[in-house]
Order: structure tokens, then sequence, then C-alpha cells
């Protein structure tokens, strides 16, 4: 879901996944799960490269994901940190 065209937007990728070192240079799942890869390389090419997903905020991942458009971040009012 593009939430600046309001629309779907198909992204094409292919299996090959950046690597330093013989390792994934980005994404790292704790187990053999190509996906976690995958899904990070997609939103990369969505948003035009690994470096604009660098800081990315977690509510815009969830809205594009889930495709709502309307959601919100929400804390307690608390110093606490969270449970």
């Amino acid at each position: 879901w593009d939430a600046n065209e309001a629309r779907w937007t198909r992204i094409a990728i292919d299996d090959w996944i950046p690597c330093s070192g013989g390792a994934p240079a980005f994404a790292r799942p704790g187990a053999n799960e190509m996906w976690v890869m995958l899904l990070e390389k997609a939103f990369a090419k969505h948003v035009g490269s690994y470096a604009a997903l660098d800081g990315g905020r977690t509510l815009w991942a969830l809205n594009a994901i889930t495709v709502r458009r309307r959601a919100r971040e929400e804390r307690r009012p608390t110093a606490r940190p969270w449970p």
C-alpha cells in the first residue's frame, strides 16, 4: 500500500540479499528466515534505498503493512519505561 498515492503498488524484487563479510548487511533474522530480508528489500525499494529505511518510524511501517491510513502512536504519561 502506497499511502502517498493512496493505492496498491506492485513491487518486484529478486532474492539477492546485500551482504557484508558473508552475512546479511541489514536485517539479520535469528533463524534461517528469508522472508524478513525479502520484506526489508521490498520496503527499501519502495522508499528508494536501504539508507532511507534507517531511523524509520515503526508506525509508518505498520500502517503500510496493514493499510491503516489513520493510526496514531500513543504512550502512557509516565517516566517509567514500558514493561
